[in-house]
């Protein structure tokens, strides 16, 4: 995950665009990155979440 700057300059071009972060591996990522994400209203799935159902589950709940 980054800063969120990518994030914020989407949002201005549309703020209803659907943004997700697929595969994130919780200890490789400061907290306060998962906040920001929350924040700017990104939805994030953690590695093990894609590991339990698969990642043909997760690309079509969007």
């Amino acid at each position: 995950m980054t800063s969120g700057q990518v994030i914020r300059w989407i949002r201005g071009v549309d703020p209803d665009a659907y943004i997700a972060i697929i595969g994130v591996r919780p200890h490789s990522n400061a907290p306060y990155l998962f906040n920001e994400a929350k924040k700017l209203g990104v939805n994030v799935y953690t590695i093990d979440q894609v590991d339990s159902m698969g990642i043909d589950a997760w690309l079509t709940r969007s």
